[in-house]
């Protein structure tokens, strides 16, 4: 036992001498005062985190009357909710005490022109005017000229519509086509109440329709060369009252013709090919006023944000319909006429073979379908259908249906109103069908007149 202490003594006092045994109790306590130096880390940190959530509920509780458990706790998602539609509610009944605004129901818009007696009783008249003039339930829009709109959102009726328009006889009264537009969007705004911002920035606090679609159009097209207010005010200052009319009847162009915008709100705050367009007339006037080098910028920036290359020499008409504006392409010399719808990647081009004048020359009431291709200085005729992925490089007649590759007449028009039920094609019957008819009607004359003439001419004696 004793030989067994006196060694391990030996062995402890031998490691000793070598420090072997110093370092083993000096790295334990550094390692231990480690730890506590964390500990103590932590608590100062919690402290710390305790303090400074007191100084600012300290801080906060004068500002709200809030109590300490409501700042603690988290509200949930249905009190989000009904908080979100309470804010939108009450956004609504702000905007709508606002004198840019029209009034405050679609109901007190008749109710102010006609009374609350008398509603009832032009709505029967009305009806039966409709019924007099031939007008269906779901048609009688597209019995209109180019600048006027009867919202689907909120008239069913034309009397509705018509009673809606008795306001506007004067015209200090204002624009019906902007009234109803930002009535769809308080409509808009009752449903989705978180889209307030979008709405009264883009829309409500505009002044008019122009400005509105440039306000969009310049945040969109802005660049660290030109900001949006400097875009903003150049296309104010360039467009004229007659842009304006040709912007409005574009307008009502894509709400009506394109099932997938119907609304004229959606087409001013979404649809790229109406924004195309406003650049466009903004460039043409720029390219008539000598500027011809920012026109041709903003034909750059046109043609990088919405994928559409537009001259800004060509002519462009009224109530012009471009869906989307992806791979159009249309040339400098080109002429487009009224009331002309051109789908997304249509080329309005040269052959290459040709300088000066050089591009088609597209009249009105022209439907150019999906990345049909018009080639060359030729006509085409009014009420024409160039159909989807046609090349056309010789002059199509009035009221030709064009197809293939080449393109080749393979029909003409049916001129009857049944006839025209495509979207892109209702509303042309109400405007030029009757003309249609009487175009047809002196061709085959003309037909008829040159064979009679043939007819007579004797054979020569042999």
């Amino acid at each position: 036992m004793a030989t067994n202490v006196s060694r391990r003594l030996k062995s402890i006092v031998r490691r000793r001498k070598n420090g072997d045994l110093k370092l083993r109790f000096s790295s334990s306590s550094s390692s231990m005062s480690h730890e506590r130096n964390q500990i103590n880390f932590h608590k100062n940190n919690s402290i710390l985190r305790y303090l400074l959530v007191v100084l600012i509920m300290h801080c906060l509780l004068p500002l709200s009357n809030r109590n300490v458990s409501a700042l603690l706790s988290a509200p949930s998602s249905t009190t989000k909710q009904l908080s979100a539609r309470a804010d939108g509610k009450q956004r609504i009944d702000e905007i709508r005490t606002r004198q840019h605004s029209s009034t405050t129901t679609i109901s007190k818009l008749a109710s102010s022109v006609l009374g609350d007696n008398d509603i009832d009783n032009s709505n029967n008249n009305n009806s039966s005017n409709e019924s007099d003039n031939d007008d269906s339930v779901g048609c009688w829009r597209s019995n209109m000229l180019s600048d006027e709109y009867a919202s689907p959102l909120l008239w069913e009726t034309r009397g509705d519509w018509k009673a809606f328009l008795k306001q506007f006889d004067n015209e200090e009264m204002g624009d019906p086509l902007w009234e109803q537009v930002k009535l769809e969007a308080l409509t808009q705004l009752s449903t989705e109440p978180e889209a307030g911002p979008q709405l009264y920035q883009s829309i409500l606090s505009q002044g008019s329709l122009v400005e509105a679609i440039v306000s969009i159009i310049a945040h969109e097209v802005q660049s660290e060369l030109i900001t949006a207010t400097e875009i903003k005010q150049l296309f104010l200052d360039m467009l004229t009252e007659e842009d304006e009319h040709s912007i409005r009847c574009d307008v009502i162009a894509a709400a009506i013709r394109s099932p997938s915008v119907e609304l004229a709100v959606l087409a001013i705050l979404f649809h790229t090919g109406l924004h195309a367009l406003v650049c466009y007339r903004v460039g043409h006037r720029l390219w008539k006023a000598d500027r011809t080098g920012l026109a041709k910028y903003l034909q750059s920036t046109v043609s990088g944000h919405y994928s559409a290359d537009i001259h800004p020499a060509c002519s462009m008409g009224q109530g012009i319909y471009l869906c989307t504006a992806a791979g159009v392409v249309i040339g400098e010399t080109a002429t487009v006429g009224n009331d002309v719808s051109i789908l997304h990647g249509v080329t309005l081009g040269g052959t290459g073979k040709e300088l000066g004048d050089r591009h088609p020359k597209v009249q009105h009431g022209v439907i150019l379908k999906d990345c049909a291709t018009v080639l060359g200085n030729i006509p085409v005729g009014t009420g024409a259908v160039v159909m989807a992925k046609a090349i056309v490089n010789k002059p199509v007649p009035p009221l030709a249906i064009m197809s293939g590759v080449p393109a080749k007449v393979v029909e003409t028009r049916t001129l009857t109103r049944e006839a025209f039920r495509d979207d892109l094609e209702e509303h042309l019957a109400f405007k030029y069908l009757d003309e249609w008819k009487e175009l047809r009607r002196r061709e085959e004359e003309e037909g008829s007149a040159t064979v009679s003439a043939s007819s007579t001419i004797k054979a020569p004696n042999r």
